[in-house]
C-alpha cells in the first residue's frame, strides 16, 4: 500500500468526528446563565485555537517518514482524546456542583428526589463517557485495519472511512435519542411524584 495513503487514512481518522466534546463556557450573565453572544465568542476562539493547533501539527509532519507520521498522528489522536476526556470530566464536576447548589436551594423536592436526580445525572454522564470510549476504540481498530492492508486503494480507503463515519453518526443519533427518552421519562416521573405530593 502506498505510504502516502496510509498517512491519509491515519489523518482522516485523527480529525474525524467521534463525539464532540463541546466546550462549556462559563461566562455568567446577571441571570446566572451565559449569554448567547459570550458563548459564540468563546466557541469561535476555541475553534480558531484548534485550527491553529491542527495547522502546526500538520506542518510538523512534513519532514517525517510515512511510518513516523503514522506514529505521530496516532499518538496525537490518543493524547487529544485524553485531553478532551479530562475536560469533559471537569465540566461534569462543575455541572454537578451547580446541580448540588440548585437542589440545596430547592425546598419543594424531598431528599430522596434530590438523591435520585443526582444519581440519574451521574448515570447519564457515565453512559455518554462509555459511548465515547467505545467509539474511540472502534476508530482505533478500524484505523489499524486500514493501515495493515497494503492492497487497499485510496478510493477503497476513502469509502471505508466514509462508511465508518456514517455508521458512527447513525449510532450517535440513536444513542442520543435513547438518552433523551430516558431523560424525559425520568423527569416525567419526578413531576408525577411532585404532583402526587401536593
Amino acid at each position: 500500500m502506498n505510504k502516502l495513503l496510509m498517512v491519509c487514512i491515519v489523518a482522516a481518522f485523527s480529525f474525524s468526528p467521534c463525539f464532540v466534546f463541546a466546550e462549556d463556557s462559563n461566562p455568567v450573565a446577571a441571570s446566572g446563565r451565559p449569554s448567547l453572544e459570550q458563548f459564540k465568542q468563546k466557541r469561535k476562539a476555541m475553534l480558531e485555537e484548534r485550527r491553529q493547533e491542527r495547522q502546526t501539527f500538520r506542518e510538523s509532519l512534513k519532514n517525517k517518514t510515512p511510518q513516523e507520521r503514522i506514529t505521530a498522528i496516532t499518538q496525537r489522536r490518543t493524547q487529544r482524546y485524553g485531553e478532551l476526556s479530562t475536560r469533559a470530566d471537569e465540566r461534569h464536576r462543575e455541572r454537578m456542583a451547580r446541580l448540588e447548589e440548585r437542589l440545596a436551594a430547592n425546598s419543594n423536592l424531598t431528599d430522596a428526589q434530590k438523591a435520585e436526580i443526582k444519581k440519574f445525572r451521574e448515570e447519564q454522564y457515565q453512559s455518554f463517557k462509555t459511548k465515547r470510549q467505545e467509539q474511540f476504540q472502534k476508530n482505533q481498530v478500524k484505523l489499524d485495519e486500514l493501515v495493515s492492508k497494503p492492497e487497499l486503494t485510496p478510493k477503497d480507503a476513502k469509502t471505508a472511512i466514509q462508511e465508518q463515519v456514517k455508521s458512527q453518526q447513525a449510532e450517535k443519533k440513536a444513542f442520543i435519542a435513547q438518552q433523551q427518552e430516558k431523560k424525559k421519562s425520568f423527569w416525567d416521573s419526578i413531576r408525577d411524584s411532585f404532583k402526587a405530593k401536593k
